[in-house]
């Protein structure tokens, strides 16, 4: 919402959506609160949990990519703040 209260593209609006979701999950997530089931250090917690943080982040934002391409595909929608409309007329339509 940030991005597209700035008048950003859609583009640059994806990459922040992904850096921003990719480092609270690995930082905040994955490596703090798994803290005392994975056992040592928060460091080692980090180095650990990268490459699940990555799969599942690259999973997660490759389906809302393509569903946010297509939900968006012909309609006057620019900005993904407006997704729910978007949605919400795609439904009605069909």
């Amino acid at each position: 919402m940030i991005t597209a209260s700035l008048g950003l593209p859609m583009w640059l609006d994806f990459i922040v959506e992904y850096v921003t979701g990719f480092a609270f999950g690995l930082f905040i997530f994955q490596s703090l609160f798994m803290k005392n089931m994975m056992g040592g250090t928060y460091r080692e917690n980090v180095r650990r949990t990268f490459l699940p943080e990555f799969i599942s982040m690259n999973a997660m934002m490759a389906g809302m990519g393509s569903l946010m391409s297509f939900l968006m595909m012909g309609r006057t929608c620019v900005r993904w703040t407006r997704w729910s409309s978007c949605f919400g007329a795609s439904c009605l339509s069909e």
